[in-house]
């Protein structure tokens, strides 16, 4: 499937276009506008026999790569979004990812509703994800996801074609609710923020948001109340795209 990525032209996120939501500012100052942060590869299929299957029932399968870089003292990031309600349901479409080489630390987040409080944060959380390893983003929740390393990182996800991406309350907050930080010990500073969970990165919180929870870590997903496989690639999936409705119809589905 990466082979095949070759013949096709990716998405380019550019730092230019990450700018609001950069962590260090110092080093933004100096930074090339034009380096390229992230590729995004959409609507990809194997060949025209599973793009039609796959756009028959209204889903996508698209591939991230992370370049393998920082951003002066911050991990490499995608900007970070919230998906569109489905209609009448009172909840958001969903989205599931695996990771397919490197690693990658997932941020959710719950933004408070209430149009007086959107910039609080009900509930946040982060999952460490390896080569394997897939994560299924609760409904109501925005998303970023953090390559903690300095090594390629690439990702695939299933989304539904309905389901609109809205960047804009992460952009207005200037990120997430915590950044994720390279250690102390890799850049000779004394210790700032706290590394938790095994995960290799200082969490600093957002000020610009007037509330935000303290960070809490869970495990990847178990997915077998969905049938699908933790040890199969999920492109598989093409050949049972029934087990993915919950995509499309979140509200048919229990989440905790």
């Amino acid at each position: 499937m990466i082979t095949a990525l070759k013949s096709i032209k990716p998405n380019i996120r550019r730092l230019k276009e990450m700018t609001d939501i950069v962590y260090d500012r110092e080093w933004l100052k100096k930074a090339d506008p034009e380096t390229e942060l992230y590729y995004v590869w959409r609507d990809i299929a194997e060949n025209d026999q599973d793009r039609k299957k796959i756009a028959r029932l209204g889903l996508r399968y698209d591939i991230t790569q992370f370049a393998p870089l920082t951003l002066g003292i911050e991990f490499n990031k995608t900007f970070g979004h919230t998906h569109s309600p489905v209609p009448g349901s009172g909840l958001s479409y969903t989205e599931i990812y695996e990771v397919l080489e490197g690693e990658v630390c997932f941020l959710f987040q719950k933004f408070n509703r209430e149009k007086s409080q959107q910039d609080k944060i009900e509930d946040i959380f982060a999952v460490r994800c390896l080569a394997g390893d897939k994560y299924i983003i609760p409904p109501g929740y925005a998303h970023i996801s953090v390559n903690p390393t300095e090594k390629k990182t690439v990702l695939a996800n299933w989304l539904a074609v309905a389901s609109q991406q809205d960047y804009q309350e992460i952009k207005e907050m200037k990120g997430a609710g915590y950044y994720a930080i390279k250690p102390a010990s890799q850049r000779g500073e004394p210790q700032r923020g706290k590394s938790e969970n095994g995960l290799n990165i200082n969490w600093i919180k957002n000020q610009n948001y007037s509330a935000v929870p303290k960070l809490r870590f869970v495990q990847p997903n178990n997915l077998s109340q969905f049938g699908i496989s933790q040890d199969q690639p999920m492109y598989h999936l093409v050949n049972s795209l029934e087990k993915l409705d919950f995509l499309k119809n979140p509200q048919n589905y229990l989440w905790n």
